[in-house]
């Protein structure tokens, strides 16, 4: 992986000092690293002891209960009540170790007041503490398929045996993850140097660190793998909707990973965070100019025009352009046609770190530059991730991008004949993309995590294809999987997974092709066909929360769908079907 760290030319070094208000003294310069990684490693050992604690009182009591012919009440009884009690004064007494400077430049889960720290951590309705419950809900309480009740009574032996080893590594494991993170998180910001993880994903990027998890992680998946069995995953109710030991194995590894970068993230790279040891954040950055090979110095808000580019059609970056203390800015203006922007392998255009200032977009094509692309690379923490302006945009395209943690849309495209191709877009406020071109394509992308929904298309004949709107592993979006809102957009090869809304809502159809899509555990109905003209073939919707299908009349029936795995047909006049 590519350093993030800067090849800073002096004149440069001496603006990210100013900018990040590091031109000091050296007592000046020690006094808030100490403090910082002092509160850092407080705080994280705190929540480390807690997770440990807290998840092993409380998953040994659903456990226990597995094997009671009258199970507890784990939230009642005294014994649970005393161990959860005791992890959280541990954990209020770590958070109130932190001085107040070391809070003020940490700002720890967007806290600034210990008190307020512990409330968030323990109190609030999107708490830590929630997560952990969820988590421990997952594995131990939620009914995830009729075909899988949890224990009623007792067990077997081995079942206990298994679900002793559930309860008794999964917190040790947790814990120690969070301990190699932490670590090297304190290293970098008493020492700097490279940075442990993607500031704004949590996805580990240090090599040690990496190593580090690879152990635990390991070690963790050995043990289940040698006491569980298939037959014990279901005696134990299907743990994670897992129904073999390979499956629970697998899904355990993706929610771990999950769990502890997502805290990582919130801990340490919270977006009120006022102090970042210098040598992580340029505020400009290099690139070449291609085919000539030119060197060329970008700002965040350039507009790349004609007189930029002369002679040359592509940018090349060499290294991060970072933003984060630009104010509202754009980006990059791309405002020459037949050009191209390659973000590289690994380099990452970054918006501003007070959220309050995400307003403009990271990548924007202004109106009439056509036959654009934008190529690999992240861009994160705008408005909006990539945005052209208008139909005159036409002919451009968008590949192997992460659009991520923005305010509102990762990617919004309406230029004529837009090509969106194997992008990641994941984590944007709004909806994850919005095609309100016509003529283009959507595909091989995955759309997950987003505040709206994954994506939507206002566009006319458009083809959608091979994407993923959420999925089993990860959060789904909280809105719909894919919105089509009009009519001739073909729509095949998709997957839907685990979003709030439905997996699929198709409002506008004459004569589209919808064929071989699958919905799975959707908060609404799988695949609902709101309009007439749908050529409706080889679909599969299992496990949603409302209907399987719900479809309008004078679609066509071309065989070979299923709803929870039997095939079914449909008249002329449509219906709901499970």
């Amino acid at each position: 992986m590519p350093s993030l760290r800067s090849p800073f030319r002096p004149s440069l070094l001496a603006a990210v000092l100013a900018a990040t208000c590091l031109v000091s003294a050296a007592p000046a310069w020690a006094a808030p690293v100490d403090e910082l990684a002092a509160c850092g490693k407080r705080i994280s050992e705190g929540v480390q002891k807690y997770t440990q604690n807290y998840t092993t009182g409380l998953g040994n009591c659903y456990l226990a209960n597995d094997s009671l012919a009258f199970p507890v009440n784990c939230r009642e009884d005294q014994r649970t009540k005393g161990i959860l009690g005791s992890a959280r004064e541990k954990l209020q007494t770590s958070t109130e170790k932190c001085t107040a400077q070391g809070l003020d430049l940490l700002c720890p889960f967007e806290q600034r007041v210990s008190s307020d720290l512990y409330d968030w951590l323990v109190l609030d309705p999107a708490s830590y503490e929630t997560r952990v419950d969820a988590l421990l809900d997952s594995i131990f309480r939620t009914v995830h398929a009729p075909s899988c009740p949890r224990p009623a009574g007792t067990i077997s032996r081995a079942g206990i045996d298994c679900g002793r080893t559930l309860s008794g590594q999964l917190p040790k494991a947790l814990s120690q993850i969070q301990q190699c993170i932490a670590k090297c998180e304190i290293a970098v910001t008493k020492n700097g140097g490279e940075p442990c993880v993607d500031f704004m994903t949590g996805d580990v990027k240090d090599a040690k660190t990496i190593d580090c998890i690879g152990r635990v992680t390991e070690r963790l998946l050995s043990v289940l793998a040698s006491r569980c069995s298939d037959a014990t995953v279901v005696e134990l109710g299907c743990p994670l909707a897992a129904t073999t030991e390979a499956g629970m194995v697998s899904a355990l590894e993706g929610e771990i990973a999950a769990f502890t970068t997502g805290l990582s993230r919130d801990l340490f790279h919270a977006a009120c965070r006022t102090y970042i040891p210098v040598g992580l954040v340029p505020t400009t950055a290099m690139a070449t100019l291609l085919p000539s090979a030119t060197p060329v110095e970008i700002h965040c808000g350039q507009v790349l025009d004609a007189a930029f580019f002369g002679a040359d059609t592509q940018l090349e970056l060499a290294q991060d352009l970072d933003c984060a203390d630009a104010g509202a800015t754009d980006g990059l203006v791309i405002a020459a046609s037949g050009v191209q922007l390659n973000l590289g392998d690994a380099y990452r255009v970054s918006g501003p770190r007070r959220a309050s200032e995400r307003t403009g977009v990271g990548i924007r094509i202004a109106a009439g530059a056509s036959n654009v692309l934008v190529n690999r690379g992240l861009v994160q923490k705008f408005g909006i991730g990539v945005a052209d302006a208008d139909a005159t945009c036409a002919d451009s395209t968008l590949r192997e991008l992460q659009v991520r943690d923005n305010a509102a849309q990762g990617v919004v495209m309406k230029g004529l004949r837009a090509r969106l191709d194997t992008l990641s877009v994941k984590s944007n406020g709004g909806d994850g993309i919005v095609l309100d071109a016509s003529n283009g394509t959507l595909t091989a992308s995955t759309c997950e995590d987003n505040g709206g929904s994954g994506a939507v298309v206002n566009g006319f004949d458009n083809e959608v294809e091979s994407n993923a709107f959420g999925n089993l592993r990860d959060r789904g979006n909280a809105g719909h999987g894919l919105v089509v809102a009009a009519s001739g957009n073909q729509v095949y090869s998709n997957y839907a997974a685990v979003n709030g809304g439905d997996g699929y809502r198709i409002l506008a159809a004459t004569a589209p092709i919808f064929d071989s899509n699958t919905a799975v555990g959707n908060g609404g109905v799988g695949i609902r066909l709101a309009a007439s003209g749908s050529q409706v073939e080889s679909n599969r919707s299992e496990k949603n929360l409302d209907f399987e299908y719900v479809i309008a009349a004078d679609n066509t029936d071309l065989g070979n769908n299923r709803a929870n795995g039997s095939t079914f047909a449909f008249a002329p006049a449509g219906g709901s079907f499970e």
